[in-house]
């Protein structure tokens, strides 16, 4: 009688393998390799290196703010600098001002003039200082003219008036300071001429200048002209009385 076999197959075990058996019967030790890391996909950040074109950027944002930053400083430099000049210009000319206002004013005030027969002409003549400074190295000279129109007088230059012989000083007038100087005419005046003075108008002139300088180094020069009435009082010229300053 036959028996019956198990028809159902046994499982084969790992041991069972040929290729295991192969591997253990020649003392081959098989391992298998990592795998590979996956590489970038085209929708990563790594397809292209930006770092170049970022420093670039950078650097050319730095410069233009560098040049912004410079356009600013110079404007604002050159702002400073006018407003500067702007205010040394206002210095200079409130000192300019305090200086006039300060000045010295020399002027003369002639007085009644005497007038004889056969006598020079003697003619008192007031100088004043009428500024709010001393005027120093003060010089004055005069002159006594008659017998002329005063259109026929020439206007008296400084070496002319300090030649001709009359009264001459040098000296320092004060705030407000006064003196009397006598000014004669350089000949006699005859019996006829003191007829033509009584009668006339401007008959006898007297002109002068006074130069004179303040404590700042600036000089002056007033120049003066008056002439005697048939009344006997003195009226200024029309022309020849001035103040200005030469240096």
């Amino acid at each position: 009688m036959a028996t019956k076999r198990n028809s159902k197959a046994k499982p084969r075990r790992e041991s069972e393998d040929p290729q295991n058996k192969s591997n253990e019967g020649s003392g081959v030790v098989t391992s298998e390799a990592p795998p590979a890391p996956p590489g970038p996909t085209k929708s990563g950040t790594n397809d292209h290196d930006t770092t170049p074109k970022r420093k670039k950027w950078l650097e050319i944002t730095g410069v233009s703010l560098g040049i912004l930053v410079a356009v600013i400083y110079i404007f604002q430099l050159r702002a400073m600098q006018k407003q500067i000049a702007l205010t040394e210009a206002a210095i200079s000319n409130a000192q300019e001002n305090f200086r006039i206002d300060e000045s010295p004013v020399m002027w003369a005030t002639p007085q009644k003039p005497i007038v004889e027969a056969d006598h020079p002409i003697l003619w008192d003549v007031r100088f004043t200082n009428y500024g709010k400074s001393s005027a120093r190295n003060v010089r004055f000279c005069a002159a006594i003219s008659f017998g002329v129109k005063l259109s026929d007088i020439p206007v008296p230059t400084r070496a002319q008036c300090e030649a001709r012989p009359s009264p001459k000083t040098v000296t320092v007038f004060p705030q407000g300071y006064s003196q009397f100087t006598t000014i004669f005419s350089s000949v006699p005046v005859s019996k006829e001429g003191v007829d033509k003075i009584n009668s006339t108008d401007a008959g006898a002139i007297v002109m002068g200048a006074i130069y004179y300088d303040d404590a700042f180094g600036h000089s002056y020069e007033s120049m003066f002209c008056s002439a005697r009435l048939t009344t006997g009082a003195v009226m200024s010229c029309d022309k020849y009385n001035d103040i200005k300053q030469t240096k």
